[in-house]
């Protein structure tokens, strides 16, 4: 198993969010469209260690670290959805940022940081039309409380039966955005800054330029808006 001891990528007070940035794939080649993207958070971010995770990798993360999850986590129907809970599960074991590999770096990450308020806990991009993205979220450091809340609810959502048997819909409602949103809307505790259209250019998304989100990262000020 990977261990960053030897990194000095723990966070603090000069580097508020642990050094490593996690990244993914079903093997270790990138696909050649993808490339570029991948190679610009490298290149903006070289005082982060990166570590890149195939399927088998993460596999034996999920069977080392996370036993008690495991046959949940080979039961999913879909890849994608693999990948939703695998990211998290890396963030709350390792700390670090986790990135989608289509995802643009324009500048460092301590420049994205430099914008969060120093009470946020996670910081993450905004989805459209609404909620949070999981392409691109850091953790302040490891055990982060507010993604074990998200963690403890998987199991329950994995096996409820209220949701549409559609191969999308199963994914972004039981893994994905929808769930990572909702879940954290249940919890007025939880502090997590959504990157505004202003930072946006910073981190962009290929297929997603634009964002209609402003700044909110409390998110019992999204519950008091309902």
């Amino acid at each position: 198993m990977i261990s960053f001891c030897r990194f000095h990528v723990a966070a603090s007070a000069d580097k508020p969010y642990t050094s490593i940035i996690h990244r993914m794939w079903k093997t270790s080649s990138v696909p050649l469209r993808w490339r570029q993207s991948a190679e610009s958070c490298f290149n903006a971010n070289s005082d982060f260690v990166f570590c890149h995770w195939t399927d088998d990798e993460l596999t034996q993360f999920l069977a080392d670290r996370f036993s008690w999850f495991f046959p949940t986590y080979l039961a999913y129907p879909n890849n994608i959805q693999r990948s939703d809970v695998a990211r998290y599960l890396l963030l709350y074991h390792y700390g670090g940022t986790y990135v989608d590999l289509d995802v643009v770096c324009r500048s460092s990450m301590a420049t994205v940081f430099s914008s969060a308020p120093a009470e946020a806990r996670v910081v993450a991009l905004p989805a459209r039309p609404w909620g949070i993205s999981n392409s691109f979220m850091a953790v302040r450091w490891p055990r982060e409380q507010s993604l074990r809340a998200v963690i403890s609810g998987l199991r329950h959502a994995a096996n409820s039966r209220w949701y549409p048997p559609l191969p999308y819909a199963d994914a972004i409602l039981r893994t994905g955005p929808i769930y990572l949103t909702m879940s954290v809307r249940c919890r007025s505790t939880i502090l997590i800054f959504l990157l505004s259209p202003l930072n946006s250019s910073q981190y962009t998304r290929l297929l997603s330029v634009n964002f209609s989100v402003v700044n909110k990262w409390l998110f019992r000020r999204l519950q008091n808006q309902n």
